[in-house]
């Protein structure tokens, strides 16, 4: 039998651009450089009729042979890699990009010892698992400390900005490194300081193996990285380096973000630098075992997610700097577990938590419907603030489920009490009610019974006058406020040692008779015990005064991180 051939009308892209003719109408006209089919209609040009389908996989294999890449050879291939994709992509021009499948089914790799840039310009690229070998790759920079990534996507650089010139998707590839702890090589970088990438989708990304797993740099909006796997990078996972015209709305939605960790337990997660204003959404992805899940130091957080670590650090630090707008982290939905303390390392902090903030004031910390376990390790708090430090606060709706006997905390020096840890070596903030043959000062702490403030309060009496110790805070009324202290009796002759509240209406009337509510008050000699309960503020209750005090108490006792807070 006789084979008919059918062509269709074809030419380079620059000949189409030359001649500019008008085709018949249904005339098939194909573009051999970038792989675009369009229809004629018998009076437009070739250039304005629409593309109507693109084959541009077979065209840009051609392009990759045509370079000279090879796959799956232990030769750099960064030189002829580049030059096909520059040979490749034109700046607004639709283009797909889709790599080759082994015969076997198997990944193929192409190995790059220099960085590689691609721009993402009306793009889509369908990796179908390739991996990028950079683990020979060196970083020559006399600066070690700027961005080194071995891949990066960069965006327009010619105005105007429109929004169909930048839809890009990406997915389905590794970007590996050579896991080696201080080569400073990054992963993938995302934007820069001379072009626009925004409206882009990459998905099912694996970056790992780098000092810097992705960064996120200037001009970077509205994208989304879905499914992708941030993991085993030695300084961040994710880096959000940037802060000119950046950051609205970054999408991060499942995937992992794991085993980011180095010698000295100081590896990130995600990282916010000071004077960043990007705003990054954490949709379901996971953060197992990596050093410090957080470091905010400017921007917004806003995460649902799940945490988990069994190291010392806390889950989030939060130390804000700058003034350029208020550093904002929010923790709506998720839950969170840790197998060991989470002790925070901060200078002067040492207090256990699981957010730890400091810097100015500057800072807003939302947590709403969490859940999370102590795995019956002792006393974990949720939110601890630097002594001078007033960020806005709000935890609501936590389940605590401490485990094995822990005791459960929400908030300490988030509460409503100032210098609540005596930690400015005086009674600053608190009001006194002395009494004949009483002394209440502040004395450096001996034998605490948790890491945190270098002082204590001490009441000391050589009669049974009675005393107090108080602070005034606003309350709700008929919601929850809990209080809490340590305290310690030395020695005791008569009396209790304890802690009270009394409520008072918005006209000052004292409501009632003051209460302990289950905080029992001490009668014996007795070493650091903690006091805390939830109370009820009863109807008409504006403000709470709440005090340590000595009822008729003879003798000596101490006090140390004194708390209160609203639960709603």
């Amino acid at each position: 039998m006789t084979g008919t051939t059918v062509q269709v009308r074809r030419d380079s892209s620059t000949n189409w651009a030359t001649f500019n003719p008008i085709a018949a109408d249904g005339e098939l006209c194909f573009d051999k450089t970038n792989g675009e089919v369009k229809i004629g209609d018998g009076v437009n040009t070739f250039s304005a009729l629409p593309v109507v389908a693109n084959v541009g996989s077979r065209a840009w294999i051609q392009q990759l042979r045509k370079s000279g890449v090879k796959f799956n050879v232990n030769v750099d291939q960064s030189a002829a890699y580049q030059a096909a994709i520059d040979a490749y992509t034109v700046q607004g021009k639709r283009k797909l990009m889709e790599y080759p499948i082994a015969a076997d089914g198997s990944t193929l790799s192409i190995r790059i010892d220099s960085p590689i840039t691609k721009r993402l310009t009306c793009l889509s690229i369908r990796w179908n698992g390739l991996k990028l070998d950079a683990s020979h790759a060196t970083n020559p920079s006399a600066d070690q400390s700027l961005p080194y990534p071995m891949l990066k996507f960069i965006g327009q650089t010619v105005p105007p900005y429109n929004i169909e010139s930048m839809l890009n998707e990406c997915d389905s590839f590794l970007l590996e490194g050579s896991y080696t702890e201080g080569l400073n090589v990054d992963g993938l970088q995302l934007g820069d300081s001379a072009t626009t990438v925004g409206h882009s989708k990459l998905q099912k990304i694996k970056s790992e193996g780098f000092r810097d797993g992705w960064i996120f740099g200037d001009n970077t909006y509205i994208t989304e990285a879905d499914t992708c796997f941030i993991n085993k990078n030695w300084r961040r996972g994710y880096s959000c380096d940037g802060s000119v015209n950046a950051g609205e709305r970054l999408l991060i939605i499942g995937g992992s973000i794991a085993d980011n960790k180095n010698s000295s337990g100081d590896a990130v997660g995600l990282y916010m630098p000071a004077g960043t204003n990007m705003e990054v959404l954490w949709d379901g992805p996971t953060c197992s075992y990596t050093d410090i899940p957080i470091r905010q130091e400017g921007g917004t957080v806003k995460a649902a997610t799940h945490f988990e670590n069994g190291n010392t650090q806390p889950f989030a630090i939060i130390s804000t700097t700058s003034g350029y707008a208020p550093t904002v982290i929010n923790y709506d939905g998720g839950s969170i577990s840790h197998g060991a303390l989470g002790t925070v390392t901060e200078p002067s902090s040492g207090r256990d938590c699981l957010i730890y903030v400091s810097g100015n004031d500057r800072t807003v910390v939302t947590v709403n419907g969490i859940n999370y376990s102590g795995y019956g390790r002792y006393a974990t708090r949720f939110v601890k603030l630097a002594p001078g430090c007033n960020a806005q606060v709000s935890i609501t709706n936590v389940n605590h489920n401490p485990q094995g006997g822990a005791v459960g905390r929400i908030c300490d020096e988030s509460s409503d009490v100032h210098n609540g840890d005596f930690g400015t070596g005086t009674l600053e903030g608190f009001s006194q009610d002395p009494a004949a043959g009483v002394t209440m000062n502040v004395i450096a702490a001996v034998a605490p019974p948790e890491d945190g403030s270098a002082f204590m309060f001490r009441y000391n009496s050589t009669g049974t006058n009675s005393a107090a110790l108080s602070q005034t805070v606003d309350v709700k009324a008929r919601t929850k406020m809990r209080a809490r202290v340590w305290l310690r009796v030395n020695s005791r002759t008569a009396g209790s040692f304890g802690l009270q509240v009394t409520w008072f209406s918005r006209n000052g009337t004292q409501i009632g008779n003051p209460t302990t509510n289950g905080l029992p008050p001490l009668t014996s000699a007795v070493g650091w015990t903690l006091l805390g309960n939830d109370l009820v503020a009863p109807k008409g209750a504006k403000t709470a005064e709440v005090s340590i005090y000595g009822a008729g108490f003879q003798g000596d006792a101490n006090a140390y991180n004194f708390a209160v807070w609203e639960r709603l």
